[in-house]
């Protein structure tokens, strides 16, 4: 279990908006913000996306570590 004074504390820290922050924000978003999802991992007996990955390796990272994805029928596809 957490110990809330800590959870508390981290929860103030990651709030607080500093001059470092709000450059390096800024700077982030001129090189175009986070990137986005490129490939996700898909159910293909209901259709839904389990996961989404940036890159198809990192997709197939995911799959392999998946516990679940061995009972299923997984496959990696691309977002349009």
């Amino acid at each position: 279990m957490k110990n809330p004074a800590a959870v508390a504390l981290g929860t103030l820290g990651g709030r607080v908006k500093s001059e470092a922050k709000a450059r390096s924000s800024a700077a982030n978003g001129a090189k175009g913000g986070r990137p986005r999802y490129q490939w996700a991992l898909h159910n293909d007996l209901t259709g839904e996306a389990i996961s989404k990955h940036t890159t198809y390796d990192a997709a197939q990272k995911a799959a392999r570590n998946c516990k679940t994805c061995i009972y299923q029928n997984i496959s990696i596809r691309e977002i349009t």
